[in-house]
């Protein structure tokens, strides 16, 4: 059986927790602003993406410090 290193557990359940979390602050956005809808159609998946993107690199980080490797 392969080990899989921690910097690429910490990349994929930081990229998990945070896009949840993004599209979760994204939908709160959007629930604000309800003139516009359009906007929050494009606004929660980038929301979405940028909370994958930054909680993912900081699981990438914490998992080269922990996994070693």
């Amino acid at each position: 059986m392969r080990r899989v290193s921690g910097s690429t557990v910490g990349v994929i359940t930081g990229g998990i927790l945070g896009g949840a979390f993004g599209t979760f602050i994204g939908m709160g956005a959007c629930s604000y602003n309800d003139d516009d809808q359009t906007k929050c159609n494009i606004r929660m998946p980038l929301y979405g993406l940028a909370g994958a993107l930054v909680v993912g690199g900081l699981g990438w980080v914490v998992g080269r410090l922990i996994g070693g490797s």
